[in-house]
């Protein structure tokens, strides 16, 4: 039993004032300004609501009737057979009322859910959202149907069915009373009354005067509408949660209808009205013997069941187009397009908006969806061929899986290009492409002519209008070129779709919907006198009609407000339309009262009525009262008493307390300060369950300094609000992140940059961490609180300056990571190898450095690479994580010199020799001299200093291995060490034991991939080649230390300019293979050797007794040299040749990835390419340039490293 009482309490009205926002239904409909309207004046609308919900009694306002397109036959030209979607638009303080009640009605019922329905989950019952994340539910939903259809499935048909116009077939009248009975209500109970008044208001009584037309022109052309009984309305919040109510026993009833006719088990899931029935593979006997028309016939009499036939005739049934049986086999229709689909979610997410996307990335986006189309309509040309005969009951529902796949796929096409590459040079062709007007060209045709008819095609009722309209307005950047000719397309395809419904019996009221959603998107962005023109053409059919006039001056961004700006005639005129409206009200507010709606309403709300309302106001003559000392806490705790005070204003005279932010407070004061509110916070959270904002505000802490040590004490003000208690505000929408936000950066002087602050002083690094904290995605208040507290335990060893490197990949790390844990993971590994490369490598000084920037180059290439990849090979975000560690710590093993147990290893062949080499030269021949002595000295040393670069670079990534699962101060548990440091091994292993054997490991309750994990690392170690990983200034100085093969890899590094990636997607008209995607990656160089022969044969060959060798060719083609993959043999090499086959890493690294990509039906390709960058070119370079006279030249050692080493 419902305690009544419940849905009047103010902390539930508050509830559903933020659910309404947060979840409003149909967007596009509801005016911005009523909503500020609404929370202008939000404590007295609130009470008022809660006068009503406690008297049971109030009027609704009526509601407004609209239509879009649902579906257009191909052949249609008139309007009688284009099918509708009826929306409606309640107000917005109506749809409040309404959640209080739902919010109380719901937690009683929702265990009554059925958990099959990944559409409909109450989220918590207290979160500001009614239902839980819709992408998060329809991305389960979607991995299930992945899943079901996979190659490992253990099902052979699905059957995927929707509920015809779903919710106008409920009937008002039984769901009222499943509701009684479920909740054991009585007639007179409070919460019986709003139900009844709720659920039986939705019939055509109470249609807006101004929508009425577009009803009763609804109502001529459905006979089975019951204007009394109008089903649910498809708009509030509360709808899809008593529809699932409804279907509550549905599923349960199949599987048995199932059972009771085939004697077969049956899965079944669904997202709102759509759903899926799978049947095991061992039963596809029978499902081969009943046909679709059996289990058609087993939903549908189910269906019937939900309806009484003693209320009305309505009826529940299957839409029949959109409800088919497919098999799934690797043939199917099925698993192709589960193929198809999951191609397109890869393109998707690979692009992100945040990152620059490159021209060629985006034109091998689009050739890629093209590439998708194409293979579906190639499906559906094979489906229709004549010359396979195919059953026409499983054609027929093939047919409709293909459609039905082409709308959705079209849809989210055109989202994805409007939200994530319109702002490219293809603007105008994506507009034309979205913005595509209705094709009037198609023909009834025969049915000799039916092949070739075109059945795949899209209109809008495949796009989501409004939001994508949006975008490519936000898009157009303030370009008054894209925003006329965005205009001019959206205006063209709107008069096409006139043509359609507009004649003689009607004036447009069917394009309403699309009039006044085009004016709501076009009032998102500043005013620019292009969209005069589209405005007056939305308004020229329905020029009297006042909810399109309100439209049109609803909003009032400045812009705006400053164009539309009207006299006293001309709002009279406007508002002889006599009802008593909040919307209305709002509109005359807004013209006298403009403010600016893109400002943050709840920021707005919370920096500032928090303190303002009811504040009592104080006299200014009243002396300080201290309030009581915070006693729910043992205050021994801390080093400073805290005190709150509930109405605080200083002593006259007193002048020693202190901002928290005062520069008279020395930095490790503040510290020590700052540990102490941590820990008050921290335990305000325990105790309370939640810490009051007001202790969160920077201005409201003062800190009494000057007393002793004993005595000092932090005082607090709490000047929370009366609303903010009284509608316990605190249970479930207090903005931690952005009161946070607000206190550190003042406290930190910060303004938009988090490295440097206003005075000019690079922020610390534990500064910096708390910031990029909270300037990230996503916060949870007790880690953020843990963290900050243990930071400040530590805070002399992140007192270091910040290092500006990091901000170049906090954004990747940001998005490519999924929690904020692992984020502040990566930062805190950042901090640590730029604190063990501080001086560089002990025993390798002259090393290229594999410091935090070698890191940051290897993150931004993954970047860079992945988007270009289309997300073919990429990671899940926890194989990220552990990339993004091993980026940091494949190289920590170069840092040290040998230990104890590396120089005694006789068991180490490189030990031995160089023993022998030093008995060799342990001996002085000749005369004793100082001069041979020394000789013999400093040849030992040059020995052991090969010795110890020889075993350091070998056998780094081993080293590292160790010391990653040994190091205790890695922000990282046993276990993502583990990983780690088998990745950061792998980096340096053959490529036949990296690609050779599967490698999975569970990790966080999923399984992650070792290899592609350590195939990505590889390549990204190989990408960090440019002369920006080293500097002439360090090669002169050290040049005469360099071993031959250093001085190589230095003079490597600075012969190469760039690396550039470039993408080409393969065009593909025919077949399910979508062609391959060729990866490129160019090595921009400045020098090339000059072809000459090598008059040494190298000593790796591979029959020394024949005297030649074995490498592979480097052809030139207009300045790029690729590598021949097939080996010749010549007695001896010549230099050019012989200097790119030192690039074989790289080469071959890129080889053994288009082996294993073959996995990916070798639908990705990866080349390599050297290409001269004729503006920086050289025959010749200096690399031995100081002050002494010896002048060496880049040509002369690549000579003397094949002279030597080879």
């Amino acid at each position: 039993m419902i305690d009544e009482r419940n849905i009047y309490k103010k902390s539930n009205i508050y509830l559903a004032y933020l659910r309404v926002k947060n979840n409003l239904q149909n967007e596009e409909l509801i005016f911005d300004q009523e909503i500020a309207f609404f929370e202008n004046e939000l404590e007295n609308n609130l009470a008022e609501i809660k006068k009503c919900l406690k008297k049971g009694k109030y009027e609704f306002q009526k509601f407004d009737f609209l239509l879009k397109f649902k579906k257009i036959e191909n052949d249609t030209t008139i309007a009688d057979n284009i099918k509708f979607r009826p929306l409606v638009r309640f107000r917005f303080f109506d749809l409040v009322i309404m959640q209080s009640v739902f919010n109380v009605v719901a937690q009683s019922l929702k265990n009554f859910l059925p958990k099959e329905n990944f559409g409909v989950q109450l989220d918590w019952d207290r979160s500001p959202y009614f239902y839980k994340g819709w992408l998060d539910q329809y991305k389960k939903f979607v991995n299930r149907e992945k899943e079901n259809l996979s190659e490992n499935t253990v099902y052979q048909y699905t059957y995927e069915y929707d509920i015809a116009q779903f919710y106008p077939s409920i009937q008002q009248k039984n769901l009222f009373n499943q509701l009684c009975e479920c909740l054991k209500l009585e007639e007179g109970n409070l919460v019986y009354i709003w139900l009844k008044n709720i659920i039986y208001f939705f019939n055509e009584t109470n249609i807006s005067p101004e929508t009425k037309e577009i009803y009763e022109k609804f109502k001529e052309k459905n006979e089975d509408i019951y204007g009394d009984d109008l089903g649910l309305p498809q708009g509030p919040l509360y709808s899809p949660f008593l529809a699932s109510f409804y279907t509550r026993n549905l599923f349960d009833e199949i599987k048995e209808n199932v059972k009771i006719n085939w004697d077969i088990d049956c899965e079944i899931i669904a997202y709102v009205d759509d759903g899926r029935i799978y049947f095991k593979d061992n039963v596809s006997n029978s499902c081969k013997e009943h046909g679709k028309k059996d289990i058609e016939a087993i939903v549908n009499d189910t269906l019937k069941k939900l309806n009484k036939e003693d209320i009305n005739k309505k009826c529940v049934r299957l839409n029949n187009d959109k409800s088919f049986l497919v098999a799934i086999d690797e043939k199917s229709v099925a698993s192709k397009l589960n193929y198809l689909t999951t191609e397109s979610s890869l393109i998707n997410n690979s692009i992100n908006p945040n990152f620059d996307i490159e021209e060629e990335t985006v034109d091998a986006v689009m050739q890629k969806h093209e590439n998708i189309k194409n293979a579906i309509a190639d499906m559906l040309k094979q489906l229709n061929d004549k010359s396979n005969p195919v059953d026409e009951q499983k054609k027929k529902n093939e047919i409709n899986k293909l459609t039905k796949t082409y709308s959705t796929y079209a849809k989210r096409y055109a989202s994805f290009l409007s939200r994530k590459i319109s702002t490219s040079e293809n603007y105008l062709e994506l507009v034309e492409l979205i913005f595509s007007p209705f094709n009037f060209s198609k023909k009834i045709i025969s049915d000799k002519e039916e092949s070739d008819k075109e059945e795949l095609d899209t209109n809008i009722c495949d796009l989501n209008y409004y939001y994508v309209l949006c975008n490519m307005l936000k898009s157009a950047n303030n370009d008054v070129y894209k925003i006329n000719y965005l205009c001019k397309t959206v205006k063209e395809m709107l008069m096409s779709y006139e043509k359609l419904v507009i004649n003689d019996s009607n004036n447009g009221i069917f394009m309403f919907y699309y009039y006044l959603t085009t004016i709501k998107a076009i009032h998102t962005v500043d005013y620019v006198e292009y969209f005069d023109d589209l405005i007056n053409f939305c308004c020229k059919n329905l020029k009297d009609n006042t909810l399109l006039q309100k439209a049109v001056y609803s909003y009032n961004l400045e812009s705006w407000y400053l164009h539309y700006k009207l006299g006293e005639k001309e709002i009279d005129r406007i508002f002889d339309y006599q009802l008593d409206d909040s919307e209305i009200k709002a509109f005359n507010y807004c013209l006298k009262n403009p403010f600016c709606m893109n400002s943050d309403i709840e920021h707005y709300f919370f920096k500032n009525y928090l303190i303002n309302f009811n504040s009592e106001k104080e006299n200014t003559n009243d002396s300080i009262n201290l309030v009581e000392k915070y006693d729910t806490l043992n205050n021994s705790t801390y080093d400073y008493e805290i005190y709150v005070h509930d109405k605080f204003e200083l002593k006259k005279g007193v002048t020693e307390y202190k901002k928290l932010d005062s520069n008279s407070i020395n930095a490790y004061k503040k510290i020590k300060i700052l540990h102490n509110l941590i820990k008050y916070w921290k335990n305000e959270k325990n105790y309370n369950k939640y810490i009051n904002p007001a202790y969160l505000i920077l201005d409201n802490i003062y800190i009494d300094d000057n007393a002793n040590d004993k005595d000092r004490c932090i005082h607090i003000i709490n000047n929370i609000s009366n609303f903010y208690v009284d509608y316990e505000v605190f249970k479930f929408s207090i903005p931690y992140k952005k009161y946070f936000f607000d206190f550190f950066m003042k406290l930190f002087n910060c303004e938009d940059n988090i490295i440097v602050n206003k005075k000019g002083r690079a922020l610390k690094f534990w500064e910096y961490r708390i910031l990029a904290y909270l300037h990230n995605k996503g916060f949870n208040l007790v880690d953020f609180l843990e963290m900050v507290d243990k930071l400040l335990e530590r805070y002399d060893y992140f007192n270091h300056d910040v290092d500006i490197n990091f901000e170049r990949i906090r954004l990747i790390v940001d998005n490519r990571l999924k929690t904020v844990s692992d984020k502040d993971a990566i930062i805190q590994l950042h901090y640590f190898v730029q604190c063990i490369w501080k001086n560089g490598s002990r025993d390798l000084t002259y090393y290229t450095l594999h410091n935090q920037e070698h890191s940051v180059e290897l993150i931004q290439n993954y970047m860079n690479l992945n988007k270009q990849m289309l997300s073919k090979l990429s990671l899940n975000k926890d194989e990220t994580f552990i990339l993004f560690a091993a980026c940091y710590l494949h190289d920590i093993g170069m840092l040290k010199g040998l230990t104890k147990e590396e120089k005694f290893d006789i068991n180490n062949k490189k030990i031995i020799d160089y023993y022998n080499d030093i008995m060799k030269k342990s001996t002085v021949s000749g005369a004793v001299k100082i001069e041979n002595i020394l000789t013999k000295f400093y040849e030992i040393n040059d020995l052991t200093n090969v010795l110890i670069e020889d075993i350091v670079r070998g056998e780094h990534a081993i080293r590292s291995s160790i010391e990653i699962q040994n190091d205790h101060n890695l922000p990282l548990s046993d276990l993502e060490k583990k990983y780690v440091a088998e990745v950061s091994y792998n980096h340096m292993k053959n490529t036949d034991e990296i690609y050779g054997l599967q490698n999975k490991q569970l990790f966080r309750k999923k399984n992650i991939d070792i290899r592609k994990i350590s195939m990505w690392l590889r390549l990204l170690d190989l990408t960090d080649i440019t002369k920006y990983r080293v500097t002439q200034e360090v090669f002169d100085r050290y040049f005469d230390r360099m071993s031959v093969v250093s001085r190589f890899h230095w003079i490597k590094h600075l012969c190469i300019d760039d690396l550039n990636i470039s993408v080409k997607q393969e065009k593909k008209d025919k077949g399910t293979s979508l062609g391959c995607l060729r990866v490129t990656l160019q090595v921009l160089m400045n020098y090339i050797p000059l072809n000459e022969k090598i008059e040494k044969p190298c000593e790796k060959s591979k029959d020394i007794h024949k005297n030649v060798i074995e490498c592979c060719k480097f052809e030139e083609h207009d300045g790029r040299y690729k590598r021949d993959k097939q080996g010749f043999k010549v007695k001896y090499c010549d230099l050019r040749c012989a200097f790119f086959n030192e690039f074989k890493y790289f080469d071959l690294e890129l080889e053994a990835i288009n082996n294993y990509a073959k996995l990916y039906n070798e639908e990705i390709e990866f080349n390599i390419e050297y290409v001269t960058n004729n503006e920086t070119l050289r025959d010749d370079f200096l690399v031995l340039t100081n002050y002494k006279k010896e002048k060496i030249s880049a040509t002369e050692c690549i000579k003397d490293y094949f002279k030597k080493c080879k």
